[in-house]
């Protein structure tokens, strides 16, 4: 059996040829290459808390990441540091770069599949113990940086399980599969003022939702949305808080007209901003986006299906619904299924 690896020795000749080698009370600094997108970010959030619960008291994880999740990554309890990678400021890659060529880092763990990157901090970086799953391409080059690769396997599989799965290959057991992100203070208060701002009242039923969605293939119509709208607001008295992303503006607007301006439109784009309102909410109802993961930890969430296989890429949360189509069509989803589907949330109490 294989000596475990012990990091203050890692300078000598000693060589990692199997995970047994690993023991993570070992490690004091570990580099964590996360996904960029903010969708796979979260999802790999639970593995990283795993990974963060493993190591000693003293033991700090720094994550590499891209600009579009730092909003997010800062308000990851389970992260220590960031380093912002991907991004276009050619000032800020090439200062995660030195600090990641002079970090002294013990062990990487790369959850991400970019090719590029693999490389790249695979080659700078000096960890002895660098984990990854094998590239399904096949690349010796990208594979050459990872001297700890765990099989892929065939059949479809949940990005939690996978991301956790990877963890476990080194030792780090965990069976949490929620995401670890939490809302700042400011951000909560910019939630009471606009609660405040649109007459959002103790006892009010808020369900959030998203029409404004580009992907055409993924949407439900904004006729379908308006409807739900409609009955919601007419039939139940519940407040509909709409949410859209920055280039979704005349999708919005369009919105606005076939609803009469019914609905309260959220003013803000920043993800944690808008988890605070979440969190408030009964429920939001959506297509598959990305805010339906940043929302998971604070709100059941109601997603409208297309054709992809949800079993890969669903929300986490116990309580939340998926609603897809035989044809995989999202706009073939009936608004009455959506409405009983929502009614099932009405039982919460409001929490303002």
């Amino acid at each position: 059996m294989p000596e475990h690896f012990i990091p203050v020795r890692s300078k000598g000749k000693q060589k990692i040829i199997s995970a047994k080698q690993v023991n993570l009370k070992e490690f004091t600094s570990v580099l964590v290459v996360a996904p960029y997108n903010i969708e796979d970010f979260i999802l790999a959030t639970p593995a990283i808390a795993a990974l963060k619960e493993a190591l000693p008291q003293e033991g700090r994880i720094t994550a590499v990441i891209s600009g579009e999740v730092k909003e997010v990554a800062m308000n990851t309890s389970c992260i220590d540091d960031i380093l912002v990678f991907k991004t276009f400021n050619p000032a800020k890659k090439m200062s995660a770069l030195v600090r990641i060529a002079s970090g002294g880092f013990d062990l990487m763990v790369n959850f991400n599949p970019d090719i590029l990157t693999a490389v790249t901090l695979g080659f700078i970086n000096g960890a002895k113990a660098r984990v990854a799953y094998e590239s399904k391409a096949n690349s010796k080059l990208s594979d050459s940086f990872h001297n700890l690769r765990l099989q892929t396997i065939d059949q479809p599989q949940h990005k939690i399980i996978r991301y956790l799965s990877l963890v476990r290959f080194i030792g780090a057991n965990s069976y949490d599969f929620m995401p670890k992100i939490s809302i700042p203070e400011p951000d909560a208060e910019y939630a009471m003022e606009f609660f405040k701002k649109n007459g959002i009242k103790p006892g009010d039923i808020l369900v959030g939702i998203h029409p404004a969605m580009k992907n055409e293939k993924k949407r439900w119509s904004i006729n379908q949305f308006a409807r739900l709208t409609n009955n919601l607001i007419d039939k139940f008295g519940v407040k509909v808080i709409v949410f859209s992303r920055r280039d979704e503006k005349d999708r919005l607007n369009e919105f606005n007209v076939v609803t009469k301006k019914k609905a309260i439109i959220v003013d803000t784009f920043e993800y944690m901003k808008m988890a605070a309102i979440a969190k408030f909410m009964s429920c939001y109802v959506c297509n598959e986006d990305d805010l339906m993961h940043v929302f998971s930890p604070f709100t059941s969430i109601i997603a409208i299906w297309g054709n992809t296989d949800p079993e890969v890429n669903k929300p986490a949360g116990h309580h939340n619904v998926i609603i897809t189509s035989l044809e995989g069509n999202a706009d073939s989803v009936p608004v009455s299924k959506v409405m009983e589907a929502v009614k099932i949330f009405f039982e919460h109490e409001p929490a303002i």
